[in-house]
């Protein structure tokens, strides 16, 4: 894991205030109150790869390769069926053939067992979650991803497994589950989690679902991102209403009881009670993206960014939110550009990018 560097280098030419790693290390000084960071930390996938370089014992090495191999676990459901894998470029369209082929799997048994594709997905989106609770980190691993996320007030996963919840207690945090029969937990926009620990609270977030509850809402396929949309849509306007009916010091003081241990959520002029979301950490956090490629399959993430990217068009750039990106190496090409207003801070390899998060201690 040695790298050549630590910190990635100011590109040439450009002013200090708009270079990304100057940024990096802005956003990672701004504080609440207790000590955890503004920042909204976005995980992915990648995450997987960092806590199997921190696991010891070779012995896990198999099981970690499930787990750093997202495309094949996923072709890896029709081995239940006795079907050969196929793995395409992109996971939501290896997801959504693995679902058609278990349908045309139980046609071919006889016409009264042909499943429902809804059915079939169900199917396998157990066996996966099944797959997804052996996590096998150590206690090593989970200790530095314990203390990583223990310096943010929100961390957003886009992951199904349990490692933050695991890593949480781990480190010797509180936790509290929201309940699964609360109307935070009948969708993916409430938080899965919060925690305490030392003096600090924090909440983290599974807007694609969790592998403990894998019926329901799991967003994963092309079909399930699109059917996200409209929730996503409806807790933007909301987010948007509890803003505009409290927004009257200029959003600090609001922001602050928006994102408290208890969250203010205001009711609407209609009535309607405005819950906290991960939607509203898109209004005006800075966001601090790792582990992802930011697919492009996930578009209810994309659609946010860029509503994000529109609402924000008339602040003035100096004092926008940041989307920051970090990346060992170049980053996915399709960010190289900057869609939704976002900067890539790039690093030597991954260790890097993943310590710059853990340099700045509270």
């Amino acid at each position: 894991m040695a790298c050549s560097a630590t910190r990635a280098e100011p590109a040439l030419g450009v002013p200090h205030d708009t270079d990304p790693a100057l940024q990096l290390q802005a956003s990672l000084h701004d504080h609440n109150d207790d000590g955890t960071r503004k920042a909204v930390l976005v995980v992915g996938a990648g995450l997987h790869r960092q806590l199997q370089a921190f696991t010891h014992g070779d012995e896990l090495a198999a099981r970690w390769a499930a787990f750093t191999d997202w495309n094949g676990l996923l072709a890896s459901i029709v081995d239940t069926y006795d079907l050969p894998r196929i793995v395409h470029e992109d996971p939501a369209a290896t997801w959504e053939g693995t679902v058609a082929r278990i349908v045309t799997a139980t046609g071919e048994a006889g016409a009264t067992a042909v499943l429902r594709p809804r059915d079939a997905e169900q199917q396998a989106l157990k066996l996966l979650a099944k797959q997804l609770r052996s996590l096998p980190a150590d206690s090593h691993a989970l200790k530095w991803l314990g203390r990583l996320m223990l310096r943010f007030r929100d961390v957003v996963c886009l992951n199904y497994d349990a490692a933050l919840e695991r890593s949480a207690k781990e480190v010797g945090a509180e936790v509290t589950r929201v309940p699964s029969s609360s109307r935070k937990a009948r969708s993916t926009l409430g938080c899965s989690f919060t925690w305490m620990a030392k003096g600090r609270h924090g909440r983290v977030w599974n807007p694609h679902g969790q592998a403990r509850c894998p019926s329901r809402g799991i967003i994963l396929g092309t079909t399930s991102y699109g059917q996200a949309l409209s929730a996503v849509t409806r807790a933007w306007n909301h987010a948007k209403q509890a803003e505009r009916l409290h927004d009257s010091d200029g959003g600090h003081a609001y922001w602050q009881a928006r994102r408290a241990v208890a969250p203010f959520e205001p009711t609407s002029e209609a009535g309607q009670l405005l819950l906290l979301t991960w939607v509203d950490l898109f209004l005006a956090a800075d966001l601090l993206v790792i582990g992802t490629s930011l697919d492009r399959a996930e578009v209810d993430l994309w659609w946010a960014l860029h509503q994000r990217q529109r609402n924000l068009a008339r602040v003035p750039e100096a004092k926008r939110p940041k989307t920051l990106v970090i990346c060992g190496g170049q980053g996915p090409q399709h960010l190289a550009t900057g869609p939704a207003g976002i900067s890539v801070v790039r690093f030597d390899c991954w260790s890097d990018a993943w310590k710059s998060l853990d340099e700045q201690r509270i």
